[in-house]
């Protein structure tokens, strides 16, 4: 009996997630109300979709199966009164009910969705996000009452304080603070779309075509193979915009054949945790917080994506120098050559005409944000049909021709449905998530500690701006110890943007600064002790987390130390005239720095001061630039650039005397 009540469910669950899919996509066409009014019946809808799946999932809400459904059905049909309550009391609310003045029914209703919100978080989201979040709702509380003990401490967390029945009006009701603010907003229309972009490309062909030109790779050459999952990764990232299904989606394939051809299963791991992580800044689909980044800046994402892409080049640079030298090291030629002759090689033609409409799609999408200069919103919208039309023709015409049309279009049909599956849980999961994390900013505003704070950091750092810099790059690593990329740039934001504009950090330049907390939050994902990304890879590698996590930080070294140099280079973000230039200092930078932990230098007692000056060198040109003379710069870069060459040829050189050995 229960397994038919599963299955009704599951069916059930299928309607509900093309019910919040076609919502999404709805909006994105017309626009039919404001996006505030619009993001209460989303929240309601990815609640209601969490909970159901809670109803029948591995991951309940209570011991019980019995009571587990029945609770999980009840909360759901209060996520969808609640939705439809405060969706049609809208405009009500925003004229009369603000400041506190909602009535008993706002009360209890507001509350049920925030204590949805929060356990549908620590079910399926973030543990520390939701906990975070509770500890902010009791701050909100209790600030006036925190007892003097240190001094400037308690002057840093007293606040004037909140009621406890206003702190959940302000976090409801008040629809412009709390669960259903900004970040509900844009996780409804703009990261949604581009989530459903994402999924029904992965669903429709775009996972089998990563892989061919994965295949492809692999079996070229056993150099190659180490660096299929570098490659893999970047391209993965192009549609993912998650570093824990980079390192699923890759590294099941790209861990244990690294570890077939010798390399030991820390590095194995740890180069996948490092190469997934970046994808969170590959465009076009980056993570989240890039459509949070246009968002509070007011730019296109389309430009967000401009500042992204040389970044991401010097960041795939650093990892894939790393792995040709730990390939040098640890490559065994034997195993990789085996390897190849047991592998099933994909021809050239093959992968071309499997790439061609995961291609097109990316092409479709960037055309509709650069040329035509369409809002993200529909461009989303617009390229996910595109795409959908073109993989159905093409598909069938080009690479199942002889199969019969009904069967055809009946899997057709069936891929689509998983993605758009695929698409509805990720949305719901994103909206549960930037909804917990608007209840932090939402206390941090309400109760005036976001500009507090950021004044008392001003004052205290003496208008230092190297000091600033430092302190927020500490605050977002301490952060990225249990929140992720998401929630950690979000709240660095609201803290620390005050003291970059008090500096003179306006307009444009603005970019600066969010793209700094968002490269810094991005490598919360392989920063222990909490790293999601090496958790991933390490449980794929059977390796303990604690090597897998030590090996990523080195990998990542240069790429931590990296957004220090958007201060001094910011050209790199802000296109002009010497972007080319200053892009290849940054670019030999980092490279020489990774040369530094890892290239294959002479050994002996020099060695280990050689690799010291070469590290020191190589940051100090990174960040260096205001307080060096031109001269100077360009000298360390020559001497840089002779340094990594000579690194590189004596791992070549390794490389062909374990060759010859090997035949």
């Amino acid at each position: 009996m229960f397994e038919g009540s599963r299955s009704l469910l599951r069916y059930l669950y299928l309607l509900l997630s093309f019910a919040l899919v076609g919502y999404v996509m709805y909006y994105a066409y017309f626009l039919p109300f404001e996006r505030s009014r619009g993001a209460i019946l989303y929240l309601a809808l990815a609640s209601a979709l969490l909970f159901l799946k809670a109803a029948f999932d591995d991951v309940k809400l209570v011991k019980n199966r019995a009571l587990n459904a029945a609770l999980s059905l009840l909360l759901l049909l209060l996520s969808l009164a609640g939705g439809a309550y405060f969706f049609l009391e809208y405009y009500d609310i925003l004229m009369y009910r603000v400041g506190g003045k909602g009535t008993l029914t706002d009360l209890v209703l507001g509350g049920l969705m925030i204590a949805g919100v929060l356990l549908l978080s620590w079910r399926y989201v973030e543990r520390a996000i939701s906990l975070l979040a509770l500890a902010f709702m009791v701050y909100a509380v209790i600030g006036p009452y925190i007892p003097d003990g240190i001094p400037y401490l308690s002057r840093l967390l007293r606040h004037r304080g909140m009621e406890p029945d206003y702190v959940v009006l302000y976090l409801s009701s008040e629809i412009y603070n709390g669960i259903f603010g900004l970040l509900t907003e844009i996780a409804f229309t703009w990261i949604s779309a581009f989530v459903i972009f994402a999924s029904v490309l992965k669903a429709l062909g775009g996972y089998d075509a990563l892989f061919a030109i994965m295949r492809y790779l692999a079996t070229r050459s056993p150099y190659l193979v180490p660096q299929t999952g570098v490659i893999g990764s970047a391209l993965f990232g192009m549609y993912s915009g998650s570093a824990p299904a980079n390192v699923t989606g890759t590294g099941v394939f790209t861990i244990p054949m690294n570890k077939r051809i010798g390399m030991p299963a820390k590095f194995a791991a740890a180069i996948e945790a490092v190469a997934s992580s970046g994808g969170l800044i590959v465009p076009p689909v980056m993570g989240a917080a890039a459509f949070l980044m246009a968002s509070l800046l007011g730019k296109s994402y389309f430009e967000i994506m401009l500042a992204a892409v040389l970044p991401a080049i010097v960041y795939y640079a650093v990892v894939s120098l790393v792995v040709f030298f730990l390939s040098t090291r640890y490559l065994d030629i034997a195993k990789a050559q085996r390897f190849l002759e047991e592998t099933e090689k994909v021809r050239g033609a093959q992968v071309i005409r499997m790439s061609i409409p995961l291609f097109v799609a990316v092409a479709i999408l960037i055309w509709v944000l650069a040329y035509l200069k369409i809002d993200p919103l529909p461009a989303a919208a617009y390229s996910t049909f595109a795409f959908i039309l073109v993989a159905f023709f093409y598909n069938y015409l080009m690479l199942e021709r002889g199969k019969p049309f009904l069967t055809y279009v009946t899997e057709f049909a069936g891929k689509l449905k998983e993605g758009v599956l695929e698409a509805a849980f990720l949305s719901a999961t994103l909206g549960v998530m930037l909804a917990t994390i608007n209840i932090i900013t939402g206390v941090l505003t309400g109760t005036g500690q976001s500009m507090k704070w950021s004044l008392m950091m001003t004052s205290a750092l003496g208008h230092s701006l190297p000091l600033l810099v430092l302190a927020v790059w500490l605050i977002v690593v301490l952060l990225g110890f249990g929140v992720s990329t998401t929630g950690v740039y979000v709240i660095a934001v609201g803290v620390a943007l005050t003291p970059f504009v008090k500096m003179g950090y306006v307009g444009d330049q603005l970019l600066i600064v969010h793209f700094f907390i968002f490269w810094v939050a991005t490598l919360s994902a392989i920063t222990p002790p909490v790293a999601i990304a090496a958790i991933a890879a390490a449980k794929i590698a059977q390796e303990k987390f604690f090597p897998v996590a030590v090996e990523s930080v080195k990998i990542g070294l240069p790429l931590f130390l990296l957004p220090f140099a958007f201060f001094a280079w910011p050209e790199v973000l802000l296109h002009n005239s010497s972007t080319l230039t200053s892009f290849l200092i940054l670019l030999l930078a980092s490279l020489a720095m990774a040369a530094s932990i890892y290239g294959p230098l002479p050994p002996g007692p020099l060695s280990l001061a050689l690799r010291a000056v070469l590290f020191a060198m190589a940051a100090l040109v990174m960040v260096g630039k205001a307080v060096l003379p031109p001269a100077t710069v360009y000298a360390a870069v020559a001497f840089l650039s002779l340094a990594t060459l000579y690194a590189v040829s004596l791992a070549f050189g390794n490389m062909k005397r374990v060759a010859v050995g090997a035949r």
